[in-house]
């Protein structure tokens, strides 16, 4: 296999009804709590105990296993990207938000290189989740900004 056919990028583009300052601060890993259920991680690193450049923290995903993420963009209000390393799977994960007619863009974009076998029912198991996943995210921060709630939680 070329190392070419190891590497793939997606991209999942939505349109909120909320500002860019109202998103942005959800996209941290001790926020990640209040709007996305069953959300689960070990904050490694962070100075201010929230999202910021250099943050470390690990997730287990059922489907991933077990992966580092290094924060290594924060820009406020506009970007966040993070360097996902697992034991199959090398990522960098960009969410980028502009400001867009009664709200924000968001696009959220994953450039993977696949480190383990079977890299090809790999690439399709993730392209399937990612597909599954992204609408889902956009639903509950939508939701958490008009309600405040998260589903359960109520």
């Amino acid at each position: 296999m070329t190392a070419f056919s190891r590497h793939m990028a997606r991209t999942y583009s939505h349109l909120f009804s909320f500002a860019p300052e109202e998103i942005f601060p959800l996209l941290c890993p001790t926020r990640e709590y209040d709007w996305i259920p069953h959300w689960s991680c070990e904050l490694v690193h962070s100075v201010s105990g929230f999202a910021e450049r250099d943050c470390v923290f690990v997730t287990r995903f059922p489907t991933q296993g077990r992966e580092v993420w290094l924060q290594t963009r924060h820009e406020p209000c506009r970007a966040v990207e993070f360097a996902r390393i697992g034991a199959e799977r090398t990522m960098r994960y960009s969410i980028e938000l502009l400001p867009a007619p009664g709200g924000a863009a968001m696009c959220v974009t994953q450039r993977v290189t696949y480190i383990g076998d079977d890299v090809e029912a790999r690439k399709a198991a993730d392209d399937r989740l990612f597909t599954e996943e992204m609408p889902g995210l956009m639903a509950l921060v939508e939701r958490y900004l008009s309600r405040g709630a998260v589903p359960g939680g109520e």
